[in-house]
């Protein structure tokens, strides 16, 4: 009788080409399964001229949160959040456009200070609304 051969080692080849061949096809599959959402981004570029028939109404908001707000400039009284809703209804009579708003706030405001100023001036249609920063 024959006595068999130990067979000790482990031929790893054929193991390696496998893993190289998975390897591939997933390098060429993974970038098609990324999903593009179909969206059209807005361009923006700057207005250097602005329109002149606009009306242009500046606001203020300090680090108290105090409100001020005025045509040609800001007013000198402060305002609270219900008192800057009657304020926008009176400048608002009378006018043939609704305004641009110009805001220029304290950076250590908080955030809901601001949005309730948004808010008030979207309820009563303004919808154009610049935030003024120093670059």
């Amino acid at each position: 009788m024959k006595s068999r051969k130990r067979f000790d080692q482990i031929n790893v080849i054929p193991y390696v080409d496998v893993l190289l061949v998975l390897l591939l096809v997933f390098m060429v599959t993974a970038p098609m399964m990324h999903h593009h959402l179909p969206i059209d981004l807005p361009k923006a570029k700057l207005n250097k001229s602005a329109d002149s028939k606009t009306p242009v109404w500046y606001m203020t908001i300090d680090a108290k949160g105090r409100y001020f707000l005025g045509k040609q400039n800001v007013s000198e009284e402060p305002m609270t959040a219900e008192q800057l809703v009657g304020r926008i209804r009176l400048l608002k009579r009378g006018l043939s456009q609704l305004p641009m708003v110009q805001i220029q706030a304290e950076k250590t405001i908080s955030y809901q200070i601001l949005i309730t100023a948004l808010t008030a001036f979207q309820e009563q249609g303004i919808e154009k609304i610049n935030f003024v920063y120093r670059s």
